[in-house]
């Protein structure tokens, strides 16, 4: 049997505090370590905080904990020391950084950012008037978010010119989602907006059109051109094949041309562009017929052959001697005793 532990008074767990604060510098807590003699004396401390709230502390306690440390009474605030070591870190990004942004790339940015957007929120809804105001004192303009200036239209006429200088084509969405090219992009869709509600000013209106003069077009003229593509496809496939291509050739690219094919009959179903199906009865006449008479090189082979296998099979046999089938119970002895029994 364990022999159980002395329990110490009041008065002796307060000389083993003070001389604790005099050893370390400050009250025992039980943050770490999480065992052990410390902790034994930050539970001590507790219960001699409760035993002083409510009158029943011995006198010689009370003066040797007040001679130690007068503060002792009142417990550590970690979070405010967590917050303001946090409020440092954050004054001191700034001041070298500027306002951090949820989109950067570096980790310690980010958290800072989520920090204070956290604390925008705290300001909106009246919380945390204390750390607000040390906050307003301390980095004045920190509940403000920085906005991009903006470019007038002009710039950004000017800037989609010099990306289709450098790069051949004007900026799209795809890809990248993000970036300078995406704020291209979004800023050129705005701008042929503009221009067939007949907002645009002159001066972009010209950069763009010296620039690119099928600016306005945007992506129809790729479709129109990527449109035209496949017609050629298609065409030169009829022309070497002498036929229309079927949905379900072995080809993956007769399978494809195929399918294009379809849409194109469902837009002349439809009444849906006229113009393209008038081009592409000018150059390709019976393009609309189903090539339905078109033989299916996949199918029609393999559908006779499990037939002539199975007939394969017995001729070989046949041939070489092998009769098949149930061998025969009478055999010619017993056919003739049998005969011979019969005549007698």
């Amino acid at each position: 049997m364990s022999k159980s532990r002395k329990r110490r008074t009041s008065t002796e767990s307060a000389q083993l505090i003070a001389a604790y604060v005099r050893e370390n510098g400050s009250m025992p807590t039980q943050r770490t370590p999480p065992s052990g003699e410390q902790k034994r004396l930050a539970q001590a401390l507790m219960g001699l905080r409760k035993l002083n709230r409510q009158g029943k502390l011995p006198d010689a306690a009370a003066r040797i904990l007040d001679d130690a440390n007068p503060a002792w009474t009142a417990r550590a605030n970690y979070t405010d020391k967590s917050w303001q070591a946090r409020a440092d870190e954050f004054v001191a990004w700034v001041i070298q950084h500027g306002m951090p942004r949820r989109q950067a790339t570096d980790l310690t940015e980010r958290s800072l950012a989520e920090w204070l957007a956290e604390h925008r929120v705290h300001a909106l809804n009246g919380r945390r008037p204390d750390r607000i105001k040390e906050l307003n004192a301390r980095l004045p303009g920190w509940r403000e978010t920085p906005r991009k200036k903006n470019r007038s239209y002009s710039d950004s006429a000017q800037l989609i010119a010099a990306y289709f200088r450098e790069n051949g084509s004007m900026p799209t969405l795809i890809p990248p989602h993000s970036g300078e090219q995406a704020r291209l992009a979004r800023t050129l869709s705005m701008l042929r907006t503009l221009n067939r509600q007949g907002k645009l000013p002159d001066e972009p209106r010209q950069i763009l059109e010296e620039a690119h003069p099928g600016w306005v077009e945007g992506a129809r003229i790729s479709r129109e051109r990527l449109w035209r593509a496949r017609a050629e496809d298609l065409i030169t496939w009829v022309t070497q094949h002498g036929r229309n291509p079927h949905w379900s050739a072995a080809d993956s690219t007769e399978r494809a041309l195929a399918s294009w094919v379809n849409r194109q009959r469902a837009h002349a179903n439809h009444g849906r562009h006229p113009d393209r199906i008038k081009e592409l009865n000018i150059r390709l006449p019976g393009w609309r017929r189903s090539p339905s008479s078109t033989p299916k090189p996949r199918a029609k082979p393999e559908r006779n052959r499990p037939s002539e296998r199975t007939k394969a099979g017995p001729a070989a046999a046949r041939a070489s001697g092998h009769m098949g089938g149930r061998p025969p119970v009478m055999t010619r002895n017993k056919f003739q005793t049998a005969h011979q029994l019969r005549t007698i």
